[in-house]
């Protein structure tokens, strides 16, 4: 729901549009990862690929407009004639950004996703393992992202206090990634696991913000 609402916010050019619209993505791909062992695989792959080019596709754009609101006024910056020409080339190349975005949301592959998704909704194809108690199996697949992102975590801190320049910035945006499944999984167990999941996922989307500044 959440993706076909940003989806149709982005051809009405509302504001954080695209944003919500590769959130929705990354919570959809997300899921699919955490929650693999309920899935079928070959399915549950097929429908992350598409979800990831979507985000791909989405990404400069994105990325664009990220760049766009650090130039806004009041934020730090050398000299206003320098703010003035990058907020120029960044408008200009915004433009272009959002008429590609558009043309890969209006492609007949895009629309395929859309319907993909809607099928799934009404008929996931899972596993003996999602038929399942809840509370028995929830609990292990979100643990299991937790350490992935504990062990990438430490990786990225030891690499940092190891090398002069710090942990590469690729490092650090593998963290993110590995924080952010867990934040999404949390978000989406809490309504079965209650309040201590529900909290979890509020202190991990904490993280999340802190990585990405």
């Amino acid at each position: 729901r959440e993706l076909r609402a940003a989806d149709l916010a982005v051809r009405r050019d509302a504001e954080d549009a695209v944003h919500r619209l590769r959130v929705a993505t990354r919570r959809l791909r997300s899921g699919l990862r955490v929650f693999r062992p309920l899935l079928d695989r070959e399915w549950a792959d097929r429908l992350r690929d598409e979800l990831q080019w979507v985000a791909s596709s989405l990404g400069r754009y994105r990325d664009t407009e990220v760049l766009l609101s650090r130039l806004a006024p009041g934020r730090p910056m050398a000299a206003e004639p320098g703010r003035q020409v990058l907020r120029e080339r960044l408008t200009e190349r915004m433009s272009k950004a959002r008429a590609d975005a558009l043309d890969v949301m209006d492609s007949p592959r895009y629309l395929a996703l859309h319907e993909a998704l809607v099928a799934a909704c009404a008929s996931p194809v899972t596993t003996e393992r999602a038929e399942l108690p809840a509370a028995d199996v929830l609990p292990n697949l979100v643990g299991k992202a937790w350490r992935r992102f504990a062990a990438e975590a430490e990786a990225v801190l030891s690499a940092e206090a190891a090398t002069p320049d710090g942990a590469p910035d690729s490092q650090w945006h593998q963290a993110r990634i590995a924080a952010k499944r867990v934040r999404y999984a949390a978000e989406a167990v809490a309504p079965v696991l209650g309040k201590d999941a529900a909290r979890f996922a509020k202190r991990m989307a904490k993280v999340t913000e802190v990585l990405g500044d």
